[in-house]
């Protein structure tokens, strides 16, 4: 009487409104052929089934040969997911940090103005190197060379293309575009750690009401 319907797929990709993509947002995975199990859970009763999911007949491929692929669109996703997450992570710092701007306005101590344009310039590049800013209609990534998300997107695209293995010049390309990624999201760190910890203790020493009425 009751059905419930799986889309043998992983989890979709958040996407950042207003974020223009030329590769767009990498699409859903599809399971690897194979044997999987359903559990149905009722209150205190459960109920276990295997079953398999079989791979399509007019392709060459092996189910090693699709989890291989399944793999590496996985990695090429947690990727591309771990930089979106820093950039909105870039974004909520720097709109808290312009709130207390705005909140203080000729009140902020020069000390902590002097640090909150550190901190937005070098954050601002980190944000320019993972996403093309100037993007702001689709054409826009035409005119302006897209960046390390984009191209991240693209190799998604590539390799999620028909039922192949990854080539070799997909793995490459991830590897290049991946160790970039991986340099920006650590200076991105960096000024965590280290910059806005300094803001936030500048913060308490200057004894800054974050609460004022005029």
């Amino acid at each position: 009487i009751n059905t419930a319907v799986w889309d043998m797929k992983y989890k979709a990709t958040e996407k950042i409104e207003g974020m223009i993509l030329w590769s767009g947002t990498p699409s859903d995975i599809k399971v690897a052929p194979g044997t999987y199990k359903v559990r149905l859970v009722y209150e205190k009763d459960s109920l276990e089934q295997t079953f398999a999911i079989i791979g399509d007949p007019n392709y060459n491929m092996s189910e090693a040969d699709y989890k291989e692929q399944v793999n590496f669109l996985i990695q090429v996703k947690d990727k591309f997911v771990e930089v979106q997450n820093t950039i909105k992570d870039i974004r909520d710092a720097r709109s808290q940090i312009n709130i207390l701007k705005s909140h203080l306005g000729k009140n902020m101590p020069k000390e902590l103005t002097d640090l909150a344009k550190e901190i937005e310039k070098k954050s601002s590049a980190i944000e320019e190197a993972l996403y093309q800013t100037k993007a702001k209609a689709f054409q826009d990534v035409i005119n302006y060379p897209i960046k390390l998300n984009d191209k991240l997107a693209g190799i998604f695209d590539a390799a999620n293309s028909g039922y192949n293995k990854p080539s070799k010049q997909v793995k490459e390309a991830f590897t290049d575009i991946g160790t970039k990624c991986n340099i920006e999201i650590e200076k991105w760190k960096s000024i965590k750690i280290n910059d806005i910890k300094n803001f936030n203790k500048l913060i308490r020493e200057k004894e800054i009401d974050l609460i004022q009425t005029k």
